[in-house]
């Protein structure tokens, strides 16, 4: 299936990419409507096959599927990416009927889903939803980023990102994480510039501050 058109992906505006599965074409094209409205990139996909591959090949962040019964076509989907491990994690919105029970529902959550929709095209509720999906993906993705290696110049110290622009330690901590670095001494450093004498005097102590200062 052709992808539905929609806003490229950025996390300054909170848009994602959304995959909806296993819905037929009435149901595809209200909530895809819905969620273009919201400024998410939309594609769709009724095959398991087609739907892993295209997860992969776009970086799809949230799927959102069809669980009413007595369609279980969801449930492939859901193990598949659930074993697949290593890959980003991909957030799992099950479209429910408001009238299964409790026991229906941690059944589903067992087998992989994160969390329930009940109405269709209601799009307070998708804003809801997908903000919390926004939240827990970039969890994930910040703790993989975290694993990744990242490769520095053993001699001036700079950072490699992903465009092949190196940049100071400082810059790459908070173009990846958000992070704001607060300069100060480490006791090998302190001893070895300002030597072991000087570290019980008055001058010393207010350099501290000021190096420990935010």
């Amino acid at each position: 299936m052709l992808p539905l058109r929609g806003s490229r992906f950025g996390s300054k505006n909170g848009s994602m990419k959304v995959l909806i599965y296993g819905m037929d074409a009435a149901d595809r094209g209200r909530i895809g409507r819905v969620l273009q409205r919201l400024g998410h990139e939309v594609t769709a996909e009724n095959d398991c096959e087609a739907a892993v591959a295209r997860i992969g090949e776009m970086e799809i962040e949230t799927v959102i599927a069809d669980g009413r019964i007595p369609k279980f076509g969801w449930m492939e989907l859901c193990r598949r990416l659930r074993d697949g491990g290593a890959g980003p994690y991909v957030y799992f919105l099950l479209l429910e009927s408001r009238w299964v029970d409790k026991s229906h529902e941690e059944w589903a959550c067992s087998a992989g889903v994160d969390d329930f929709l009940e109405e269709l095209a209601d799009e307070r509720e998708l804003r809801r939803r997908l903000r919390v999906a926004a939240n827990i993906t970039g969890i994930f993705q910040r703790a993989q980023a975290l694993k990744s290696s990242v490769p520095v110049c053993r001699h001036c110290k700079r950072v490699r990102d992903e465009q092949d622009h190196w940049q100071d330690i400082e810059g790459s901590l908070g173009a990846r994480f958000g992070m704001q670095l607060s300069p100060s001494i480490c006791p090998d450093c302190y001893i070895r510039n300002f030597g072991l004498e000087f570290n019980t005097s008055r001058v010393a102590e207010n350099i501290r501050k000021d190096l420990d200062a935010p």
